[in-house]
């Protein structure tokens, strides 16, 4: 019984084992922070490429946006606009051949990319609806939102691009369309009534530059009237009144983000843009407060005015574009008169004294419109 006590309380060779089981103990752990540690790493690295290819794709998309800005410095050109099988591509030959371009399709546009730290490549396409017919963007109704319709407005563009980092990629699709600006079936709208006094008034809805088909001269919204007296001269058609409902405010916010100018105070011997320089005025007469509304006089622009409230036009003022008045509008042209080539388009009443000339001017209007952005429409990754 002694030897057998002694024997289990003989403690020689017991360090071994338990340092043998340490050892394995740490080594696992070792190797297990090693797994974890290059897990993480290639996690990271791969998060990473995963987020270049993102802003590859990113920055796909806008170049495709400036690209196709009527001002572009480097345009896209859309040469069939009515055509379902227009394509354009954006970025290198190769890649751009993997996404259908086919150098022999007169449809078919190619250009270089100007971005050469980021890998991407670009197609660009009208979008149709489900029957295959071209889609523009446009205010059809008047309602101030532009919505999609098959037969007036600017195209819009179904742009897929594709970016890559290392063995990453990402895809994003946008729907895109420039700002086709308000609708316009008159050289003078009102949803209220317009009254007219003397003979120097004329009001010409045929277009001034004889790019576009002509309008009428003056429309209101129903039940507003027009009333002229002594001996205006209007034409090709019109005075008008009609169920055409154009919500001025809605128009002014979806064109307002372009302003360029603000005006907060009455302005005379004013000069905004040139013939080369459109720009966007916005007033807003209730920010800061102005009793009697904005007063213009002597001033010469080229460009959108949006105003905010009531305006009123003085002798002298000579513009060249659009014009949005929620307030009232009244011309005051004396001495100089007053004279716009564009259209002009007022939620209340006009009143017209003195000489005052209003032609449409479809050149202006579009020169006027094409200093605004191109708008997302829809976006989404798709993977």
């Amino acid at each position: 019984m002694l030897a057998i006590k002694m024997i289990y309380n003989n403690e020689k060779g017991f360090v071994l084992p338990v340092g043998l089981m340490f050892l394995a103990i740490i080594a696992i752990l070792g190797t297990t922070a090693v797994i974890i540690t290059t897990t993480d790493l290639k996690i990271g690295s791969n998060y990473r490429a995963s987020e270049l290819a993102f802003y590859a794709a990113e920055a796909g998309i806008e170049e495709a946006r400036a690209r196709l800005h009527n001002n572009a410095a480097n345009p896209i050109i859309d040469g069939y606009p009515a055509s379902s099988q227009w394509y354009a591509y954006i970025g290198a030959d190769v890649k751009a051949q993997g996404k259908g371009w086919d150098t022999g399709n007169p449809m078919h546009v190619k250009v270089s990319s100007l971005q050469f730290d980021l890998d991407y490549v670009v197609t660009i396409r009208h979008q149709t609806d489900a029957f295959g017919n071209v889609l523009y963007w446009h205010d059809s109704d008047g309602d101030g939102v532009n919505e999609p319709n098959t037969a007036i407005g600017e195209n819009i563009y179904f742009v897929t691009s594709y970016g890559y980092s290392g063995t990453s990629s990402k895809i994003i699709e946008v729907e895109m369309a420039r700002n086709p600006g308000p609708l316009i079936n008159a050289a003078l709208y009102a949803r209220g009534d317009v009254t007219g006094n003397g003979t120097a008034l004329s009001v010409d809805g045929n277009d001034n530059c004889g790019a576009a088909t002509a309008k009428n001269s003056i429309y209101t919204l129903s039940p507003a009237t027009t009333t002229l007296s002594g001996s205006p001269v209007v034409g090709p058609t019109g005075p008008e009144q009609g169920t055409t409902n154009i919500d001025i405010l809605a128009a002014i916010n979806n064109l307002r983000a372009s302003t360029t100018v603000v005006i907060t105070d009455d302005e005379s011997n004013a000069l905004y843009g040139d013939t080369d320089n459109f720009v966007t005025c916005y007033s807003n007469t209730s920010d800061p407060y102005n009793v009697n509304g904005l007063s213009l006089s002597n001033v010469t622009g080229f460009g959108t005015l949006l105003i905010e409230g009531d305006l009123t036009l003085g002798g002298g003022f000579n513009w060249n574009g659009l014009i949005l008045v929620t307030g009232t509008l009244v011309f005051n042209g004396g001495g100089l008169g007053v004279n716009i080539q564009g259209a002009v388009l007022a939620n209340q009443t006009i009143d017209i004294n003195g000489g005052v000339d209003v032609k449409y001017d479809s050149c202006m209007v579009d020169k006027s419109i094409s200093i605004l952005s191109v708008g997302i429409i829809r976006w989404k990754e798709s993977y």
